[in-house]
């Protein structure tokens, strides 16, 4: 009898305690797809855009899908039409394995300018850990510097242990791109013949820049959306500003410099960066006899009655005291240009 009295308690404490991992169990049934989400590598989304204001950054997938609605009558994917006309710098023909892996932000930039070189606008690679926001504005500024034509990137990436797989998208305005390149053709067909040296050139390209646009701070400012209905999809950071619009900012002169350059098949790069604590966007030639990089700054040398030649093939490309930011000149020395 004792035997039973002890047997039947045993059996209510186990089937008491039956009955709470029942519960544990029913409990951790219902929460299992959140719990599976969650385990499962996490989705993230950027877009970074420029704008007359500089670079912006949302995150987040409902402010992508925001912000492609608001703009995606004026963008489109790069192709191939969208490639530059000529790779002057050598660095398309680099060859990578298939979904390849990087850890410098530089690696992953010239990665991306790669592609960018032989029109592929869309892409995937391996970084190792997650990019940072100035780490992602500078997948659009270092290649940027290549590219004479503000660009707007898509992010999407996924984490998986100490890798992060990203896909990364580049888009334009495709209308006002191509009549950019339509508007440096033509200077180039006109103004290059055989017999002009390089720097002769460039020097006809910086007079006619200043001769036939003016420095509009306006282009950044509450004019801004007027003039973009009065000058089309121009803004003043784009090339097509200071060939067409007879106004622009600095960007658009560096911008419209290059893509005559580029065009010509002269290397010229684009530099952002700060002098005396204003931000201001100029140009490096690299000159064809190896003499070193030469600096224009169209914007300086508009002095609005007069063109004036200080800022004209400089030797000193920090005249001014002008520093380059975003890790341009790192990665023109990663290159291997500087």
């Amino acid at each position: 009898m004792r035997y039973n009295r002890i047997m039947k308690r045993l059996m209510q404490k186990i089937s008491s305690r039956m009955r709470a991992f029942s519960v544990i169990c029913a409990l951790v049934m219902a929460l299992a797809p959140i719990s599976a989400r969650a385990a499962l590598p996490e989705a993230h989304y950027a877009y970074v855009a420029a704008s007359p204001q500089g670079y912006r950054i949302e995150k987040g997938w409902d402010a992508l899908r925001t912000i492609e609605a608001k703009i995606s009558h004026l963008l489109t994917p790069m192709a191939a039409s969208m490639a530059l006309p000529l790779d002057v710098f050598g660095i398309a023909n680099k060859a990578y394995s298939e979904n390849p892996a990087f850890d410098t932000i530089n690696s992953l930039a010239e990665y991306c300018l790669s592609h960018l070189l032989r029109g592929n606008y869309s892409f995937t690679a391996r970084y190792a850990g997650v990019l940072s926001d100035a780490e992602l504005t500078q997948l659009i500024y270092l290649p940027g510097m290549f590219f004479p034509h503000p660009c707007t990137i898509g992010v999407r990436w996924t984490r998986s242990g100490s890798m992060a797989q990203y896909h990364i998208a580049y888009y334009v305005d495709e209308d006002s791109w191509k009549q950019e390149k339509a508007a440096a053709l033509r200077f180039v067909a006109q103004n290059y013949p055989a017999d002009r040296t390089e720097r002769e050139f460039l020097r006809a390209a910086h007079d006619h820049l200043a001769n036939a646009s003016a420095y509009d701070g306006a282009l950044k400012g509450e004019e801004y959306d007027a003039l973009m209905a009065q000058y089309g999809h121009f803004h003043g950071q784009q090339a097509g500003c200071a060939l067409q619009c007879g106004k622009s900012l600095c960007a658009g002169y560096a911008n419209a410099l290059q893509l005559i350059a580029l065009t010509a098949g002269i290397p010229v790069v684009n530099i952002s960066g700060d002098i005396g604590g204003s931000p201001h966007e100029w140009n490096l030639v690299f000159p064809s006899d190896a003499s070193g990089p030469r600096l224009i700054d169209v914007t300086w040398d508009d002095r609005s009655e007069s063109v004036s030649y200080d800022y004209f093939w400089q030797e000193n490309t920090a005249v001014d005291g002008r520093v380059a930011f975003r890790g341009s000149l790192a990665f023109l020395q990663y290159l291997g240009i500087m």
